[in-house]
């Protein structure tokens, strides 16, 4: 039975929430075959890469990904995943800028609040006070609690 664009992502989403990460990756390698040039797609081998411990190929696929979505919240997402893996591999320098490169096109609070945590590993406290300082004006809250734990 072949597989339409919306079965291959229920199925992949399935698969990724109960724990079978092989199983969505190798799906989600059969839709990016199937539809190319599909940001989803792209996304989907990402998310499946990282849950199999692949974070070169989860942050590559990122990337891919996020150069092909237009909505701000499916940046975000995109940026947030590549970032977490850069992050996984102590790249940190790398998730910081793919991170701001996110953050150029729109505001986010998670982002503002990973760009705090990356810049922190980076041990720049100056661009780490500017990015909460961002956060404080998106999220003051979570500001405020990632603040204290910082502290």
């Amino acid at each position: 039975m072949e597989l339409h664009r919306a079965g291959y992502v229920a199925q992949i989403s399935a698969y990724i929430k109960s724990g079978q990460a092989q199983s969505a990756y190798a799906l989600s390698r059969e839709m990016e075959a199937k539809f190319p040039d599909d940001a989803l797609a792209a996304y989907l081998v990402a998310e499946s890469s990282f849950w199999c411990g692949d974070m070169h190929e989860a942050a590559l696929e990122a990337r891919k990904a996020f150069n092909r979505m237009a909505d701000p919240r499916d940046l975000a997402a995109c940026a947030v995943l590549g970032a977490t893996a850069y992050y996984e591999m102590r790249e940190y320098w790398k998730g910081l800028e793919f991170l701001k490169a996110a953050k150029a096109l729109g505001r986010d609070a998670q982002i503002d609040r990973l760009l705090v945590l990356m810049a922190m590993a980076l041990g720049d406290t100056a661009e780490a006070a500017r990015h909460l300082d961002d956060l404080y004006k998106t999220d003051p809250k979570a500001a405020e609690e990632l603040a204290d734990r910082l502290a």
